[in-house]
């Protein structure tokens, strides 16, 4: 990834911008999530494609005993797909895209919990400034009392 994107994916916070943190909540938590839609979307895909590949090595490999005029079995049809090369690769890709979709449903997730925290602190700061108005109306008024 990018670095803006790594810094836009990012789950800290700044307490001193708070507004700018609390706007740009909901547009952090939908590409994360987008990113976990696309990483599951590529993972489905390699997986389908590992099934074509399957079903092709099978087929190649019933050809070859039909013509040879040999009985093979489904042990053996297994066996011959997880040693060749094309279902080796595609299992390979299939787990990192894995990684992938994992780190990016943990990053969503993060964004859920980054969200609870960021209104955690609006609520406390909401409550400090109610304090510091209270605080500064009733030293006014004391003031406007004995004047």
């Amino acid at each position: 990834m990018t670095e803006k994107i790594e810094k836009f994916m990012e789950t800290k916070i700044d307490e001193n911008d708070l507004d700018t943190e609390l706007s740009e909540q909901a547009s952090r938590f939908l590409f994360a999530a987008q990113k976990h839609a696309q990483a599951q979307a590529r993972h489905d895909a390699l997986k389908l494609e590992r099934d074509i590949i399957v079903a092709k090595i099978a087929e190649e490999l019933r050809f070859a005993a039909e013509k040879d005029k040999r009985k093979i079995s489904e042990a053996f049809i297994d066996k011959q797909i997880n040693l060749d090369e094309r279902y080796q690769n595609i299992r390979s890709q299939i787990i990192k895209s894995r990684v992938q979709r994992d780190y990016m449903r943990a990053t969503e997730r993060a964004m859920f919990q980054r969200k609870d925290m960021l209104i955690q602190m609006a609520i406390s700061r909401r409550g400090e400034l109610e304090t510091m108005v209270s605080d500064s109306v009733k030293g006014a008024s004391e003031e406007y009392c004995i004047a």
